[in-house]
């Protein structure tokens, strides 16, 4: 019932994509220690990962800040390959924090490369 075992163990399973097993120790290591930051983080990674994004959200909430739950979320959906959602939850995190710069960074980057992709056929001559 140790919590900093336990959620050894969700992150080993998290690590391997292995989200079901990562999420049954994780919730294990929160009911043994409630407030187990890291422990909440991780389980808001694998819900989100298993595309439960608002119990993820709800998961890093009980760990971060509002704005860094929205910006985590957006963080996975951009590994998930779903940029436009990653925009979306990019923009609530500076909403709610316009100073968070990972948030500022990130999104910058992803309206970047799809000003790239939209314009990349551009100032082509049609055959």
């Amino acid at each position: 019932q140790d919590p900093e075992v336990l959620n050894g163990l969700g992150y080993f399973h998290y690590s391997r994509a292995q989200w079901e097993d990562a999420e049954r120790y994780l919730r294990q290591a929160i009911a043994a220690d409630p407030k187990f930051q890291r422990a909440w983080v991780n389980l808001g990674m694998t819900l989100c990962q298993q595309q439960h994004y608002d119990e993820g959200l709800a998961a890093f909430s009980k760990a971060v800040s509002n704005a860094e739950a929205h910006s985590n979320v957006a963080f996975i959906l951009t590994t998930q390959g779903r940029f436009n959602d990653a925009r979306a939850e990019y923009r609530q995190a500076l909403a709610a924090n316009s100073n968070l710069t990972i948030a500022r960074l990130a999104l910058a980057k992803l309206e970047r490369q799809e000003m790239q992709a939209s314009g990349s056929g551009a100032g082509a001559m049609p055959r």
